[in-house]
């Protein structure tokens, strides 16, 4: 027997987190601060919690959407000797500062949002393991999400220059 079909089908290829970049900002967001190393970015976004709206008269439960969340959130790092702006965030995650991310995936998408820093942990390790850092933080607020600006191919083939370790750059 033949069913109809919802949709045709056709196979897509995916999107790697590669290439995906990482600023931060203390002064909210009039500078940002390139990060790199990282291994993890963990999940961006909010999600609601359920309200149970059940009567006595429902034969099963009922929900709605309560007030979204922001996610409890770990970035993962291999910790760079030297790199100052590494430095700044374990020093304001150590302040239990609130500061601003914004994450520019591969797609052009850029993520930005704020986060309570909780604190930093250094990774446990063998002798042969990278020394790694995590730091622990909450988000506030949804994040708002953006397109990077378009350059020309010619741009684009060249570089940018602003995205090397330690550097700062303005929106």
């Amino acid at each position: 027997m033949a069913y109809k079909e919802l949709y045709d089908y056709t196979g897509k290829n995916a999107v790697k987190m590669a290439g995906t970049l990482t600023q931060f900002s203390i002064d909210d967001g009039t500078n940002w601060l390139d990060l790199q190393g990282f291994q993890e970015i963990g999940t961006v976004g909010t999600k609601a919690n359920t309200i149970d709206q059940s009567t006595i008269e429902d034969q099963t439960k009922r929900f709605i959407s309560g007030i979204k969340e922001g996610e409890d959130k770990e970035l993962e790092m291999l910790w760079y000797d030297g790199d100052e702006n590494q430095a700044t965030l374990r020093t304001k995650a150590n302040e239990g500062a609130i500061v601003k991310f914004r994450h520019q995936f591969k797609t052009g998408d850029i993520a930005t949002y704020e986060a309570t820093l909780l604190g930093f942990q250094v990774s446990s390790g063998t002798n042969e393991d990278l020394m790694k850092f995590t730091v622990s933080m909450k988000l506030s607020g949804d994040p708002v999400w953006t397109k990077a600006e378009v350059v020309p191919a010619q741009q684009s083939q060249q570089g940018d220059t602003q995205q090397g370790g330690g550097n700062t750059s303005n929106p």
